[in-house]
């Protein structure tokens, strides 16, 4: 029987809406027409006037449950299973997701076969800089180092996509020239679910009013000295202590967001030396003194140091009166003599030294032994040291940065050593050897390898640059050049 008799022909059918037909129908519905044939016709008549209904949007992870299913039963059965949540879905849709799906699992089992996560939809967003497979193999060995508690920065991802590169070039080749930046960097935690952590520190506050006018009293104080003994630049020296830890990490790494208790191996390990470093205005690094915790020589590392380096001991590795008369002694002396011969200086000459005020640097008998030797001191203000002097400026953050990379790359390698010689080793059950007599002769070489660092023409920008960040290159070389103190009397 035709169902058009029980509808009233519109002057514009054009125009009528299916709901309005359906809401008709519904009073008008006749007792020989069911409910279950009027939902029929309901949708008969949407497909007629043409009206969509609204797409069904399925997330990865459900049509990573619906191939799952399909691949195991099929297509068919995987419908009649997710009905009741998906009535609208057909076996055209389910078949490409089941293709994806077996294509996606057969790749990821020959890169990672411990941790296969297929995916059926396409990535979003921007292509991969990067190989998948690389990428995966990336992110897996960055989580395995985390997991093993090894600090991760910027150093570590270059570090290890480089291995990766080289441990199969026919494949990843064209990867070599491939600059890791801070912005990729950035990406690669963001895909990870991963943010770059840090521990936050606090220093005096130091208003800007303030700064300008110590600023002024210090550059006052040197520009007098150097033109009232015409000292030349190889003659100003800047000296400071700074620990060097055995164990020295960073105080970022990779953990996941929003985590509010980060843990990293070694971060409470506390063993350290004290390094004293000189540096010179011309851009010389002078021998380093190092003290070790001890109370015989045996405290020593049993290698061999460069010429000129100052070895000491005491119970707590700190420099004191003894220590800092051993500097001028056994580091400031021989380099002032040597310098004055090469410039053929009378013995006369006056040095200029730039320390901060530490009670062991201001000691009668170390003021004694400084004016015995024709050396003039200006000290750092206090609580100014990382705004004035040069070498807090640059050469410390320089070394520091060197020393914790270096033992980063000692980290890495022991943990990828261990999963070379057992793959399927739990990255959790590798202990690095952080032994002191393993820790001491490395740590040495990487002092060694520190001195010939800022030995070398990039080392000596490194050192410039932070007597150009205090002011006191450009102010001296004006002064020298008008041949008198720019700040023309003690503002203060």
């Amino acid at each position: 029987m035709s169902l058009l008799k029980y509808f009233k022909k519109s002057e514009n059918s054009s125009n009528v809406c299916p709901s309005n037909v359906c809401e008709s129908m519904k009073n008008n519905l006749p007792t020989n027409i069911s409910a279950c044939e009027l939902e029929k016709v309901h949708e008969s008549l949407r497909v007629v006037q043409g009206w969509k209904r609204k797409r069904t949007v399925y997330s990865e992870k459900d049509k990573q449950e619906i191939s799952k299913y399909a691949a195991l039963s099929g297509a068919t059965a995987a419908i009649r299973k997710f009905h009741q949540k998906f009535p609208h879905l057909t076996e055209s849709t389910v078949r490409p997701w089941v293709k994806s799906y077996k294509k996606s699992l057969q790749e990821q089992k020959s890169v990672n076969p411990s941790n296969v996560v297929p995916k059926i939809g396409k990535p979003k967003g921007r292509p991969l800089l990067l190989e998948e497979e690389l990428d995966i193999k990336l992110r897996s060995m960055l989580t395995s180092l985390r997991l093993a508690g090894a600090g991760i920065n910027i150093h570590i991802v270059r570090g290890v996509l480089n291995g990766l590169i080289r441990a199969n070039p026919d494949k990843f080749g064209k990867f070599v020239e491939f600059k890791v930046t801070r912005s990729w960097t950035r990406s690669l935690y963001q895909r990870m679910k991963f943010s770059r952590r840090a521990v936050t520190t606090s220093r005096p506050i130091i208003t800007r009013s303030l700064w300008v006018e110590v600023r002024s009293q210090f550059l006052f104080d040197i520009i007098e000295k150097a033109l009232k003994h015409n000292i030349p630049d190889e003659l100003i020296i800047n000296a400071d202590q700074t620990p060097s830890k055995f164990v020295a990490t960073d105080n970022v790494t990779m953990a996941a967001k929003g985590e509010k208790h980060v843990s990293r191996t070694g971060a409470t390990d506390k063993r350290a030396i004290t390094v004293t470093l000189c540096e010179s205005l011309d851009g010389n690094i002078l021998p380093f003194q190092l003290i070790y915790t001890g109370k015989t020589p045996r405290s020593l590392p049993n290698i061999e140091f460069p010429p000129g380096f100052c070895l000491a001991y005491n119970e707590k590795h700190w420099s004191n009166e003894t220590e800092t008369l051993r500097l001028i002694e056994d580091v400031l002396m021989p380099y002032i003599t040597q310098i004055k011969e090469q410039k053929s200086l009378p013995q006369s000459q006056k040095t200029l030294l730039l320390w901060d005020a530490f009670k062991a640097q201001s000691t009668q008998k170390v003021k004694d032994t400084l004016s015995s030797y024709n050396i003039e001191s200006v000290m750092v203000p206090k609580n100014m040291t990382h705004l004035l002097q040069p070498l807090d400026l640059t050469t410390n953050a320089s070394f520091k940065k060197f020393e914790k990379r270096a033992f980063s790359e000692y980290f890495t390698t022991c943990i990828m050593e261990a999963l070379q010689n057992e793959p399927d080793r739990d990255v959790t059950t590798i202990q690095v050897d952080l032994r002191l007599s393993t820790l001491k002769p490395r740590h040495g070489k990487v002092m060694t390898e520190l001195y010939h660092h800022f030995q070398s023409q990039r080392g000596k920008e490194i050192i410039k640059a932070g007597w150009k960040a205090a002011g006191i290159t450009d102010n001296l070389s004006t002064a020298r050049k008008n041949n008198k103190n720019v700040i023309k009397d003690n503002p203060f």
